[in-house]
């Protein structure tokens, strides 16, 4: 009689026997592997696109903030994002959203000599006009980085140094003041790979915290936020060293 086996979803197959694949990251910002064309655009690329994407995004109307978070969305789908991991990107907007309805709250009632009324928990327009266009910003970032690694980030970075003082060397009389290695590449590539690197030692902290049994908002941020920048720092310094070892 013969017995066939089924292979379940998450087992492979391994020279032992049937090993487990590893789990989904599903930290925000984090890079997702792909063969979209997004994850094919040069890196270089998606740099510049960043901040005048962003600067447009801050000026755009409500319906426009809409049409555009529904397009990005379609492309995080495109990525082939999972849905969980494009609501952690957004996790940070329902803080900030928290924190301008209370200031928004409480800029009503000075308005209104302290005194309560029907209107003041009701968020204004403007509230969510703000919010909408941080959403935006955030979508933009997370298809960034989910489609491009750090070694893309920083590669593009020391392109597009290289490229800006290379044509300011041809200019007359610049070549005493400019010199033609990269001095700002390392620092940039720094700040752009610890944004996921932040919300991923995070995500580590948060989870240990709840293994442990710690309850509370207050608590939690009381007891990771140390442990964050300290970690935090620790992974710069390493990133650091890393870099300017491989320019050596």
């Amino acid at each position: 009689m013969k017995i066939e086996i089924k292979n379940p979803k998450n087992l492979k197959p391994c020279m032992g026997g049937l090993q487990t694949r590893p789990p989904l990251r599903i930290a925000a910002f984090s890079y997702q592997k792909g063969n979209t064309f997004i994850h094919k655009t040069p890196a270089w690329i998606k740099i510049l696109f960043i901040l005048p994407a962003s600067i447009i995004a801050m000026q755009l109307p409500l319906f426009a903030i809409i049409a555009a978070i529904l397009i990005a969305f379609a492309l995080y789908f495109i990525c082939r994002i999972p849905f969980k991991l494009q609501m952690a990107d957004l996790k940070a907007a329902r803080y900030y959203f928290f924190f301008l309805y209370a200031l928004g709250v409480w800029t009503k009632l000075l308005d209104n000599g302290m005194i309560f009324s029907n209107g003041i928990l009701i968020p204004g327009k403007e509230m969510f006009i703000y919010l909408s266009r941080l959403v935006l910003i955030m979508q933009i970032a997370g298809i960034i980085f989910h489609t491009t690694t750090s070694i893309e980030i920083k590669e593009a970075i020391d392109l597009i140094e290289s490229k800006i003082r290379s044509f300011l060397r041809k200019l007359p009389f610049s070549k005493k003041f400019i010199s033609a290695n990269n001095v700002f590449a390392i620092s940039i590539s720094l700040f752009f790979n610890f944004i996921p690197a932040i919300f991923e030692i995070w995500q580590k902290c948060a989870k240990s915290f709840k293994a442990r049994g710690g309850k509370g908002f207050f608590k939690k941020a009381a007891i990771l936020l140390p442990i964050l920048i300290s970690l935090s720092l620790q992974y710069a310094r390493n990133k650091d060293m890393s870099y300017k070892a491989r320019s050596i």
